[in-house]
């Protein structure tokens, strides 16, 4: 099989050889010539096998050596000859081919050895070395902005641990010769591991994270949707609690399309205003020029309306006819806050049309339906408001779930915002407060890097009307507890009852007040929401 044509999204080859070579090493492992994700690396290891010979760039390294790091059984006593290692062998040539326009930089460097040339590359871990080598203070700015993040930091190779501590010393070097130096060098950009005040603390908390956000931690859900999307099913449900982090979720997702050749569209129905809910007409014509503008579609959907048809049956002819009509490549349509929809009841008939076009790619197998991908970000339980199953978009497809962060992921998201808790025993507090809520954990790591509280005075004043939650938490628990039924649920939870309505607690759940499941495990989410709503509720 030809590897190559099927890694850079349709783009000739040859059009390749003088776009640059990228490789990003600190944070999320990811390469890319131009553009374009290099695609081929998932094979024989190929990722691990990049990283560790950019760490060793321009030593020539052996077979043997490779094979004892990734395939220790082939390192076998008395084998000598590198046509004994086969899985380092494969390794390579696979790697040769990923790297396309950019083979020729792995190198034969004798019998045996081979050796990586990254001259005229962008990477950044040879950037960071370099700036370290050449120890030029004007330049020390630049290497700690580099390492926002740790090397490679989801990896646990007992290589990667050692290569990550090695720039973990020369980045508190420069740190510390950061602070010692004047003025006009520390007004450069310096990330928050090395100036609490620093300009990228001004990113705060709150909705959809910017993509190269250093705050962004990755979960199993990311994995998943990545996967996902690529294998372009019907339809994706990214299923998450409120301030969960679907929005941030969503986009890295639509940006992965982007990036693997789809086309990628988004529709945000807390854009849409109550007059565009009022009615099914309204709402899908809306949803088509929405899907016109972002396509670059020069056809006015109100000009192909027919209102004889119906509004399913004009979405539809629209969405066939000039949406996928319109391109080859596949299409990934995300919808972000889809909650929105179960308030109205032009709701039911888009989710039916929705899983109509699910049954569409078995029932017209030749027709655009199996381009056209669908996600859906939505916190609310889909099955307490279709009351037709079958009529149901949330029952198909491939689902994801995002969970609070580990202590562990705590952990990194400390070190990304400049360490202001000092120790596992300071991390291991604030996750007993949250339990790894992840949109209040990144809110009191924000409160503690600007010094305005510190750890004893924020766990003192968390639950507190002027305290650092304060405005999250009246946000939170107001409309809930607004609603007579909700908020009778709300104060037997609290203290320690079932609450006895399905509805009422599954609302409260979505709403991301408390978590378990109806009737069996209903609790209050953690330890400061439960705080808030005692004082408030009593």
């Amino acid at each position: 099989m030809n590897v190559i044509p099927q890694l850079f999204c349709a783009k000739r080859v040859d059009s390749l050889s003088d776009e640059i070579l990228k490789v990003r090493l600190f944070g999320r492992f990811g390469a890319w010539i131009g553009d374009d994700r290099i695609l081929g690396l998932h094979r024989r290891e190929g990722e691990r096998l990049l990283a560790y010979l950019i760490l060793h760039e321009g030593e020539p390294v052996s077979y043997r050596t490779l094979a004892q790091i990734f395939w220790p059984s082939e390192a076998v006593p008395g084998a000598v000859d590198y046509a004994t290692f086969p899985s380092t062998r494969q390794a390579v040539h696979y790697l040769r081919l990923a790297l396309g326009p950019h083979a020729h930089r792995l190198k034969t460097a004798g019998r045996g050895l081979i050796l990586l040339d990254m001259r005229d590359t962008d990477v950044d871990v040879l950037e960071f070395d370099r700036i370290v080598r050449h120890n030029r203070l004007e330049e020390f700015p630049r290497a700690a902005a580099i390492q926002c993040v740790p090397l490679l930091e989801e990896w646990q190779d007992a290589w990667v641990v050692e290569a990550r501590a090695v720039r973990q010393r020369s980045q508190r070097r420069i740190v510390s010769a950061i602070q010692e130096a004047p003025p006009s060098v520390t007004a450069a950009y310096i990330p928050p591991a090395v100036r609490a005040d620093s300009s990228i603390l001004q990113e705060t908390p709150g909705g959809a994270m910017l993509l190269n956000s250093p705050f962004y931690i990755e979960r199993d859900a990311d994995q998943k949707f990545i996967a996902a999307i690529s294998a372009h099913p019907s339809t994706v449900l990214v299923k998450a609690d409120a301030w969960m982090g679907k929005s941030s979720l969503l986009a890295r997702g639509l940006h992965e399309a982007r990036q693997t050749g789809s086309a990628v569209a988004l529709t945000d129905f807390q854009a849409f205003s109550s007059e565009q809910f009022e009615s099914s007409s309204a709402l899908f014509l809306a949803i088509a020029a929405s899907l016109a503008i972002q396509l670059n579609i020069d056809v006015d959907p109100a000009s192909q309306w027919r209102p004889h048809l119906g509004p399913g049956t004009n979405l539809e002819q629209f969405v066939r006819k000039h949406v996928l009509g319109s391109f080859d490549e596949p299409l990934v349509w995300g919808m972000d806050g889809v909650d929105q929809l179960f308030m109205h009841a032009c709701s039911n008939e888009l989710f039916g049309l929705l899983r109509s076009w699910h049954n569409r790619r078995a029932m017209d197998p030749a027709g655009p339906w199996l381009r056209l991908t669908i996600v859906l970000a939505y916190a609310t339980e889909a099955a307490l408001f279709i009351a037709d199953q079958s009529q149901s978009p949330f029952n198909v497809g491939v689902q994801v779930s995002l969970t609070d962060f580990t202590l562990e992921q705590v952990r990194a998201l400390n070190t990304r915002s400049g360490s202001p808790l000092t120790s596992d025993a300071e991390v291991s507090e604030i996750y007993a407060l949250l339990q790894g809520h992840p949109f209040l954990t990144r809110r009191a790591l924000q409160a503690l890097s600007s010094g305005e509280y510190t750890l004893n005075s924020l766990i003192a004043s968390a639950a507190s009307p002027d305290g650092p939650f304060a405005n999250d938490l009246r946000k939170l628990a107001t409309p809930h507890l607004a609603d007579e039924e909700l908020a009778t649920s709300l104060r037997k939870i609290v203290s320690g009852e079932n609450c006895g309505s399905r509805l009422g607690f599954y609302r409260l759940r979505s709403g991301g007040l408390v978590r378990g499941e109806w009737n069996v495990n209903e609790e209050i989410r953690c330890p400061l929401y439960r705080s808030y709503l005692k004082s408030v509720i009593e």
